[in-house]
């Protein structure tokens, strides 16, 4: 192109259809370049953007749920103690733990973290308990503090695992409340689907410290 301009400056002629066809390409090559180029780069921003906050949100949702199941504790009735988990699902657990991070009785809570049906989000619910001064029993409300913890939530994760993963004390899944030690939690953060770019995916085992708190097993 500084040769086609040079020429220009010499000779009164002007320039040939096969110049200003190369010089025309040149151009549209550099354009089209340039706006690969702008692209690809907005791009990647955009999905390290997205990943940064999925990994904050992902993050808050694990430690708080990590909090809640290290104090899953059994749950002592008249006729007897009842496991930490009242139910088991892929997307879905309740359970009973002596910890509570809503008022400051010392008091069990029932605790319930499943996966929104519709909107896939992770949703936690805290259910309060009233405590008996004569037996010591406690019965929890029927209405639950409801928190939405964010997402959506991919189940199963990129890597073919489910949200939650009960595990007794070999390490081994187990489908039998009375047997669980702890759960394993794998989170993929930021989409329904998994193996979405910019999506987080957090693993951790949460021991059931308290489990025996109230007879030395969990039942």
């Amino acid at each position: 192109m500084i040769g086609i301009a040079r020429r220009l400056r010499h000779r009164d002629e002007g320039i040939t259809l096969v110049e200003l066809v190369v010089s025309s390409l040149l151009g549209l090559i550099i354009l089209v370049t340039a706006g690969a180029l702008l692209i690809s780069s907005t791009r990647a921003s955009n999905v390290q953007v997205t990943s940064d906050v999925n990994t904050r949100g992902g993050s808050t949702a694990m430690n708080t749920m990590s909090r809640y199941l290290h104090a899953a504790t059994t749950y002592p009735t008249s006729g007897g103690t009842q496991p930490a988990f009242v139910t088991m699902g892929a997307t879905d657990m309740t359970f009973y733990a002596y910890i509570n991070l809503v008022s400051t009785a010392a008091q069990p809570v029932k605790v319930r973290y499943y996966v929104d049906p519709t909107t896939k989000k992770l949703i936690e619910q805290l259910y309060s308990s009233t405590c008996s001064v004569t037996t010591g029993y406690c019965t929890f409300s029927p209405t639950a503090k409801t928190i939405n913890l964010g997402g959506p939530v991919a189940n199963p994760t990129s890597d073919g695992t489910l949200l939650f993963v009960y595990l007794n004390a070999a390490g081994a899944t187990t489908t039998d409340a009375s047997t669980v030690q702890s759960v394993q939690i794998n989170l993929e953060y930021g989409s329904a689907t998994s193996g979405t770019a910019g999506d987080t995916h957090l693993t951790n085992t949460v021991t059931l410290l308290n489990v025996g708190q109230f007879g030395g097993t969990n039942s």
